[in-house]
């Protein structure tokens, strides 16, 4: 086993830390919290590039798109949210769960993204075309993880229901 040290600490956000990620290419660390925001941190220089303050509803849970242009945010205010990374700006809002969106995970094709939601559904949307393209009713409690298989032909669902999907 390596030897592990500690390198640096991020500190700026003002509540807990809910989610953080590094991007595929290793070079950005973004974390969401409890206050309503989601930063971009460099790993290079330990700083933060970038906050996302249009944030509503803290946001437990977000994913990298595969090719690290994009992150998509999945917020207890039912709202799924795409932001450009290279303009720091919103590209696409989704607000269709009718709960709290636990989960969000991009397929790795990059074409689609799952959502996860207390709602007891999981979504499919096609980012191509910018809309919902199925609905997924297996359910019958609050979907608490998802993941796409490597070669995004499956992908899984386990959730307060005690079921796996």
């Amino acid at each position: 086993m390596c030897r592990q040290k500690f390198l640096f600490s991020l500190n700026q956000h003002v509540n807990w830390v809910r989610c953080c990620r590094f991007s595929p290419d290793s070079r950005v660390i973004a974390s969401s919290s409890d206050d309503k925001t989601v930063k971009l941190w460099s790993v290079e220089n330990q700083q933060c590039i970038h906050t996302f303050n249009e944030v509503t509803g803290f946001v437990p849970h977000f994913d990298f798109h595969p090719s690290g242009n994009c992150l998509a945010t999945g917020s207890t205010n039912m709202s799924i949210k795409l932001w450009d990374l290279r303009m720091n700006r919103l590209l696409q809002h989704y607000g269709t769960h009718t709960g709290p969106v636990n989960k969000v995970c991009f397929h790795p094709s990059g074409y689609f993204l799952l959502s996860a939601s207390e709602d007891g559904t999981l979504r499919i949307f096609d980012l191509v075309e910018g809309s919902p393209y199925y609905t997924v009713f297996g359910h019958k409690g609050s979907v608490t993880s998802i993941a796409f298989s490597s070669t995004g032909e499956n992908f899984a669902s386990g959730g307060s229901d005690e079921q796996y999907l």
